[in-house]
């Protein structure tokens, strides 16, 4: 019994230990994080977010996210923030194709949730080690 228990704390650490990002890694996330917002919404402004530039764009995000995932979880403030801003991005195509007031309204809830997502998220990689 004593050496499950002393197995399973052990598993335990070592799972805690390996699934933190180191502070460099957490920085260079949130850079990633800012330019590619940054990129997106000047994309949708100049509307370039069209077309294959638009699915290129995509695959951008959906690799930010699945990064965010393997260092802090898929339930953590980044991976959140990550998935909010590809979840904007995809609503952003009913607003630049048809303009319709449903999709910027959706795009509007989807920018706030972002940018609360994105404020948790900077404190977990300002608090990285």
């Amino acid at each position: 019994m004593k050496k499950l228990l002393l197995t399973i704390t052990l598993i335990a650490a070592t799972l805690t230990a390996q699934s933190a990002p180191s502070k460099t890694t957490a920085e260079a996330w949130g850079q990633d994080f800012r330019k590619l917002r940054d990129k997106t919404t000047d994309a949708l402004v100049l509307r370039d977010a069209v077309g294959a530039p638009r699915g290129a764009m995509r695959a951008q995000l959906e690799q930010l996210t699945q990064r965010a995932a393997k260092m802090w979880g898929e339930y953590g403030d980044c991976t959140r923030s990550a998935q909010n801003l590809l979840s904007a991005f995809d609503s952003s195509f009913e607003v630049v194709r048809a303009g319709g007031y449903i999709g910027t309204s959706a795009l509007t809830r989807q920018a706030f949730e972002a940018g609360q997502a994105w404020a948790a998220c900077s404190n977990v990689i300002d608090s990285t080690k």
